[in-house]
């Protein structure tokens, strides 16, 4: 295996029929200096795979990880993270899609200034539209943020970056990746499934980097799927840990003075542990699971909801959210039987992963 400017990681889980456009799109960029790692999450469709070692066998930048259990994304990111040395790491979800100079624009900018990540504008596209993707719209001038400052305004909701949370369609040195790791892994035995995902990870990433680069050119599509009503509010492992992972990037913004990211995150966290609670009310069929949720939620609104109260209301929105989380706290199943009820009969109508 010769070495590489570029790592660009895929987890990959049962995506037949998707994964082969996206690794095309990720083959077919104009820059070459790459390696690609499929990490295939013990896919039981019985053709993953085999895609996968296909295209290993076609061209000597791919390589493919096959675990022998099935053990998440953030597994998955992180075995493909220690598979190679490459100053430079980049992470693409199994079933998107990049333009085809999307890493030849990223690494012109490595090579103008001393950055630690770049950021390409990416898009939430339909079933429909990534069969022709339309590439090369720009929507302004790239920006540079040191890391502090785009970790306060993208958590604040006041960076104007579509998908800026992701860890994907991004460009991120090793070194920084590292530095993040060493806030997270203390978290990787009880939040084994989230541990590399968006909600802990990439905050982390951001407020560790000395300077971020976001390009608004658009050059990333992210598929957009429909998922059904049973699927979306059947509590699994990954909705426990992600209430989890918020809370710890609450305090992260509370220890390290981010206020405004504290401020908008406080209101997420609850609204999030309410979806997650009307889950577990309506399908969670162990009690202890219910009852041990029951006393997250408590210790939540004990220790954070006087911190909430004091949350500016700074719009209409803001007013309404927090009108919704006092209703939780003053009857949980009246909130789950007419609210909650509500919010999730709308979220079958139009619900994407």
């Amino acid at each position: 295996m010769g070495a590489k400017m570029l790592s660009i990681i895929i987890p990959v889980y049962n995506s037949a029929g998707l994964i082969e456009t996206c690794i095309e799109s990720v083959l077919n960029q104009t820059y070459r200096d790459f390696n690609l790692y499929l990490v295939d999450d013990h896919s039981t469709d019985h053709r993953t795979g085999s895609v996968c070692d296909r295209y290993a066998r076609q061209d000597e930048r791919v390589h493919v990880l096959h675990h022998d259990k099935n053990q998440g994304l953030s597994v998955s990111r992180e075995d493909g993270f220690y598979a190679d040395q490459s100053e430079w790491v980049s992470f693409i979800d199994h079933d998107d899609l990049i333009a085809p100079t999307m890493y030849e624009e990223m690494m012109r900018f490595v090579r103008k200034q001393n950055i630690d990540m770049v950021c390409i504008r990416g898009e939430d596209k339909t079933e429909e539209q990534m069969k022709n993707p339309k590439w090369g719209k720009r929507m302004g001038e790239a920006y540079v943020l040191d890391g502090k400052t785009a970790c306060n305004k993208i958590y604040a909701n006041q960076l104007n970056f579509p998908l800026a949370q992701p860890i994907w369609g991004k460009l991120i040195r090793r070194s920084l990746i590292e530095r993040a790791m060493a806030d997270v892994l203390p978290y990787k035995e009880r939040l084994f499934w989230v541990f590399f995902e968006d909600v802990l990870f990439t905050p982390m990433l951001y407020y560790h980097a000395d300077r971020v680069v976001f390009d608004n050119h658009l050059m990333y599509m992210h598929r957009r799927v429909r998922t059904n009503l049973s699927s979306s509010v059947q509590p699994k492992e990954f909705h426990y840990q992600s209430v989890e992972a918020g809370i710890e990037v609450l305090r992260f913004f509370e220890k390290n003075n981010l206020r405004e990211a504290f401020d908008s995150h406080i209101v997420g966290c609850f609204l999030n542990m309410q979806s997650i609670w009307y889950r577990v009310w309506k399908h969670e069929t162990n009690y202890i699971r219910v009852k041990e949720y029951n006393q997250l939620v408590d210790k939540f609104f004990a220790e954070y909801g006087s911190k909430l109260n004091r949350v500016k209301n700074r719009d209409l929105s803001l007013i309404i959210k927090k009108i919704n989380i006092a209703f939780f706290k003053w009857n949980r199943k009246l909130w789950g039987i007419t609210a909650g009820n509500l919010y999730f009969k709308m979220l079958n109508r139009k619900t994407y992963r």
